[in-house]
């Protein structure tokens, strides 16, 4: 599991500090690519017409 996240976490995990002990990059990460995944639709769909 860790080769698989990894790549996604550690860069948000190295520029985000820990609030509490608990670490937020996974919701960080979710909401990044939640927000890259809208953009994208809008483009695609802007493209066809």
């Amino acid at each position: 599991m860790d080769r698989v996240t990894a790549p996604i976490l550690y860069p948000i995990q190295r520029v985000v500090p820990l609030f509490g002990g608990i670490d937020i990059s996974p919701f960080i990460a979710m909401l990044l690519i939640e927000l890259m995944k809208g953009l994208l639709v809008r483009a695609i769909l802007n493209l066809g017409g």
